[in-house]
C-alpha cells in the first residue's frame, strides 16, 4: 500500500514507543526510516526485523568494549539500530567535544546498520563535519554531513584491503571532526560520489508526491505495535480525560 510520509513516520514513532524504545530514540528511529527511504534506500527490511527483534527483548544500553588506536568501539549486542542508534552518536559528539579532534566509533553487533545514517541525516548545522560508513553486501556506503548541514553519499567497491577494520554486515562507523574540521571530510580514491545534496533532495521530492510503497504485512505489524500506545476505551479512562475521538496523536 502507498503511504504518505507524515503517516509513515508517525506510525512508526508510535509502534516504536509501543515496543518500549527509549524517549527520543523513538522521533530518531522513525525519521530514520523516513529519511532513508524518500532517498531511494530500502529501509523497510531493516525496520521488520527491528519490529521483531523489539517483540522479544527490551532495548539495553550499550556497551563500552574497548577503545584502542583512537576508535571506541560500542557493543550493541544485537540490538537493532533504531534503539541504539541514538545513543551511539551521542557518544561519539561527547567525544569529540572533550577531546575536541576527530572521534572515531565503530559500533558492533547491530542490526540494520544503515538505520545509524538515517539517524545521523536529522543533525546538521553543528559546526561539525560527521559520518557514517556501513557495509551492504559487496558495497560500501558512506554518509557525509558538512558542517553547514549539507550532506552527499558515497560509494565504495567492496575491498578488504580498505575496509575499515571490525566493518561487516553488523558494525557501522561514526566519524564526528573536531570544531576546526574542514567544510567535508577528505573523499579517498576509492570513493565516488554518489548523491549529493541536490539529488538526494530531488529523490524526497518525488517521494512526497507519490507516497512511500510499504508492504501490507508490514503496516499491520506497525499497526499492532502502535495500538499499545493506546488505553482501553473504558468508561473511566474517560472519565479520567482519555480519548481524541479520530484524533489519537
Amino acid at each position: 500500500m502507498i503511504v504518505s510520509w507524515n503517516e509513515l513516520q508517525r506510525t512508526c514513532q508510535k509502534a516504536f514507543r509501543g515496543l518500549g524504545v527509549p524517549a527520543g530514540a523513538d522521533d530518531d528511529g522513525s525519521f530514520a526510516v523516513l529519511w532513508l527511504e524518500a532517498r531511494g534506500f530500502d529501509a523497510l527490511t531493516p525496520l521488520e526485523a527491528a519490529l521483531s527483534a523489539l517483540e522479544l527483548a527490551v532495548p539495553r544500553p550499550l556497551q563500552v568494549a574497548r577503545s584502542e588506536d583512537g576508535v571506541d568501539v560500542l557493543d550493541a549486542g544485537g540490538q537493532p539500530a533504531v534503539s541504539v542508534a541514538s545513543d551511539a552518536i551521542d557518544f561519539a559528539v561527547a567525544r569529540a567535544v572533550e577531546s575536541a579532534a576527530r572521534a572515531d566509533v565503530l559500533l558492533t553487533g547491530v542490526e540494520g546498520a544503515i538505520l545509524v545514517a538515517g539517524a545521523l541525516a536529522q543533525r546538521p548545522g553543528s559546526g561539525r563535519c560527521s559520518r557514517v560508513e556501513w557495509r551492504d553486501g559487496e558495497r560500501q556506503f558512506k554518509l557525509d554531513l558538512a558542517s553547514d548541514g549539507a550532506c552527499r553519499l558515497s560509494l565504495a567497491s567492496f575491498d578488504r584491503e580498505r575496509l575499515r577494520p571490525g566493518l561487516g554486515h553488523q558494525s557501522v562507523r561514526i566519524v564526528i571532526d573536531g570544531p576546526d574540521g574542514s567544510r567535508w571530510m577528505e573523499c579517498g580514491p576509492c570513493w565516488r560520489i554518489e548523491a549529493d545534496e541536490a539529488e538526494l533532495d530531488r529523490r524526497a521530492t518525488q517521494s512526497v508526491t507519490r507516497g512511500i510503497d510499504v508492504p501490507d504485512t508490514l503496516w499491520k505489524h506497525l499497526l499492532v505495535f502502535a495500538k499499545r500506545t493506546l488505553v482501553p476505551a473504558t468508561h473511566a479512562s474517560r472519565e479520567r480525560g482519555a480519548g481524541g475521538g479520530e484524533y489519537n496523536d
